[in-house]
């Protein structure tokens, strides 16, 4: 998965975007290890932003930004 983010990336960033966010459902936790082994920031968790199957659940947003 982490050559897919890579190729991402690096489109996005030759487009000239600044700024790409990955969000993903709390639980979901093999979406958080993407985000962590590819340098994303963690930014924040909103609440109950997610609904799934009759249950709310929280989402996390991480970011990378094109020079930082």
């Amino acid at each position: 998965m982490s050559g897919a983010v890579k190729l991402i990336e690096n489109a996005a960033f030759s487009l000239g975007m600044n700024r790409i966010e990955i969000t993903m459902q709390k639980e979901n936790i093999p979406s958080v290890n993407v985000a962590k082994r590819n340098h994303y920031v963690f930014e924040g968790t909103l609440r109950k932003a997610i609904y799934n199957n009759g249950k709310f659940y929280d989402k996390l947003v991480f970011a990378k930004l094109k020079n930082a």
